[in-house]
């Protein structure tokens, strides 16, 4: 009983996290949000009503579409349509909770759960109570996907699903429960990763063809596993059949993806991808504009996470595939037209990397048994966390104007009280990097502190007293009152 309130404490408690913050809109989740519309209300994938609000958009035959994968904005329809009958979608005000409803469920809620099964992905491979739990807050609070978890974007959700599926895949591996449902959440993990962001689909391939193998052999051959292939195969066929569809009638063919009718960004259209590149490479990892370790400096640990896990046999494969996925994202990411990804906190492409990222961490834990070296550790969590908040209080999209957007912008907007700084929302296509701070437009974002009428830094006191009320359960999870 203790161990499912511990795990809808954690569920709970990141949740929270997310869904206190609003960031509004950007051409980014525009452009997604203007797909869910019309679906909505007008049955429609053509965005042509909408368009105006967004850069981020394709053009096939006089009409336009979004440029993005469209898994979270179809999983977002039913939210949006259930939204549309309780305020409407004709106000700014409507817009707005429509839009901060489909974020908390599709970016926010689907994060948690995926650090829920980081957490249970670590038990099942011999990590102890605690260093689990220190995995899975590194994983949502300790790195920029606490940012991306508070955005209307693809990148959370995508990482969700993978994380979902490597839980399910160890869970299989390990005999831990039925292997036609564990097969059916799979396929369905694999499957949505990729509808959702294209880039997915090289580790869904991976994980389904290893998931396969691994059902085959659990189930002693392949006339005994037939059930569980099929509810693997059947589910994520049904997500690619999806995506078939809606190309086919957006593109022209089931194969044909946005990207090559890009509305803006010719450069990116002609030639997407190229050689890595060194200096994109230093700056996705190192640099002060966009770096992730500068701002995740806990993830440093993670090569030795994976030293120390594979030593034993029977995790070596999970924690070598974990790795291999950050690799392939990094290579991916360093390989981009635009790697440093516009208004972002941090590199945003490696969204979806960051739960085998964090998997290690758990395996560093374990091996730091001193109190000093786990007093460390969790410094540096902290940190990852203070500046993951930081963001997410300013603004989880920095203008790419600003070349260390921390000690430029964010930093000194929190020192200041001066929070929720976007001032572009979900119906409105403009967006001054030099106006966040001060002038006379109204500001869109916002966090539920300051509409209950708490200012500056007193709005997030709330946010902290529930934070510190979940810290009992947890405790008593980690002494083992199961």
């Amino acid at each position: 009983m203790r161990s499912r309130r511990a795990a809808l404490a954690l569920v709970g408690t990141l949740s929270l996290c997310y869904a206190y913050f609003y960031q509004a809109g950007g051409w980014n989740q525009n452009s997604r949000f203007d797909l869910t519309r019309a679906v909505v209300e007008r049955g429609s994938t053509r965005i042509d009503a909408y368009h105006w609000n967004t850069g981020d958009k394709a053009r096939v035959g006089g009409h336009f579409y979004s440029d993005k994968a469209p898994g979270q904005a179809f999983v977002a329809v039913p939210v949006v349509a259930a939204a549309e009958l309780v305020a409407g979608l004709e106000t700014r005000r409507g817009v707005g909770f429509a839009s901060w409803l489909a974020t908390v469920l599709t970016s926010g809620l689907p994060v948690a759960v995926g650090a829920l099964a980081l957490l249970h992905a670590a038990l099942l491979l011999g990590a102890s109570r605690g260093a689990a739990l220190f995995c899975a807050l590194a994983f949502g609070l300790g790195t920029p996907l606490w940012a991306y978890a508070t955005l209307f974007m693809g990148h959370a959700l995508a990482a969700a699903c993978l994380a979902i599926a490597f839980w399910s895949l160890v869970a299989i591996q390990r005999g831990w429960a039925s292997l036609t449902p564990l097969a059916a959440v799979h396929g369905l993990a694999c499957g949505w990763a990729v509808v959702t962001e294209y880039t997915a689909a090289p580790v869904a391939a991976l994980f389904g063809i290893a998931a396969a193998v691994l059902l085959v052999g659990r189930s002693g051959g392949w006339r005994a596993a037939a059930r569980p292939l099929a509810a693997l195969f059947g589910v994520s066929l049904a997500c690619a059949a999806l995506l078939g569809a809606y190309q086919a009638s957006a593109f022209g063919s089931v194969w044909e993806t946005p990207l090559r009718h890009l509305y803006l960004f010719p450069h990116v259209r002609d030639q997407p991808f190229t050689a890595p590149r060194v200096a994109a490479l230093y700056e996705i990892l190192l640099g002060a504009h966009r770096g992730l370790l500068p701002l995740a400096p806990l993830l440093v640990l993670a090569p030795v996470g994976v030293a120390v896990a594979a030593r034993r046999p029977d995790r070596r494969m999970a924690v070598l595939g974990a790795a291999a996925v950050v690799v392939y994202y990094v290579v991916l990411n360093a390989s981009f037209a635009t790697p440093m990804a516009g208004w972002s906190y941090g590199p945003r492409y490696l969204g979806a990397a960051l739960p085998f990222a964090a998997l290690p961490l758990a395996f560093v834990w374990d091996a730091a048994p001193r109190r000093w070296q786990r007093a460390a550790l969790v410094a540096a969590l902290l940190w990852g966390a203070f500046l993951a908040l930081v963001a997410v209080a300013t603004t989880a999209q920095p203008p790419e104007v600003f070349r260390s957007p921390v000690t430029e912008l964010l930093l000194p907007a929190f020192a200041d009280g001066d929070l929720a700084l976007n001032h572009q929302s979900f119906d409105d296509a403009s967006a001054d990097p030099h106006a966040l701070r001060g002038g006379g437009r109204e500001r869109a974002a916002w966090n539920l502190g300051l509409l209950v009428g708490l200012s500056g830094g007193w709005s997030l006191v709330p946010l902290a007293l529930v934070g510190m009320a979940s810290f009992p359960v947890a405790r008593r999870w980690l002494r083992g009152a199961a």
